[in-house]
């Protein structure tokens, strides 16, 4: 993706819950410089896999499709966070979760104002992120118990090993 505020927020967040789970994770936080390409994300994604990090979240559209790419071609042990949807069909077993955003609450919120007579165009409408979730696989956990996640607190085990891209 891009630098920008939102994957900036994206960023920080991210951090912030590696670091909660575990103070000694290392996080780097990289730009590609666009959405449209995904060879520059399966670029990237090796480079980090290949320096010895086991976890890409990837925020950046058609780019991070390469991350996937990079991660099936690398096979075990090199692991994907997707966003906006589950993409977890995209690479069954490498993906660890999806950060879920709701464009249908939002779509519905303005379609509802505009049937209410409420809808004003030509603004900007912020939403919380309160109203994004993670939607974590549930094999996943049953797979690592011991090895990256705690089988009973769920929480990541090895130092030094994400990145966001």
């Amino acid at each position: 993706g891009q630098d920008m505020a939102q994957n900036n927020r994206y960023a920080a967040g991210y951090e912030d819950g590696a670091k909660a789970a575990n103070p000694d994770i290392e996080v780097s936080i990289m730009y590609a410089g666009t959405f449209v390409d995904p060879a520059k994300g399966k670029e990237l994604a090796l480079t980090l896999y290949n320096s010895g990090y086991d976890v890409v979240y990837q925020v950046a559209a058609k780019t991070g499709l390469g991350v996937f790419e990079a991660a099936k071609e690398l096979g075990e042990g090199h692991y994907v966070v997707g966003c906006d949807i589950d993409q977890s069909p995209l690479l069954p077993g490498q993906v660890v979760g999806s950060q879920i955003t709701p464009y249908d609450t939002w779509v519905y919120a303005a379609m509802k104002d505009y049937a209410e007579g409420k809808f004003e165009g030509g603004r900007t409408e912020a939403f919380s992120m309160k109203c994004s979730r993670l939607c974590p696989r549930a094999d996943m956990w049953m797979l690592w118990p011991g090895k990256l996640f705690s089988s009973k607190e769920k929480k990541w085990d090895r130092p030094g090993s994400m990145v966001w891209l």
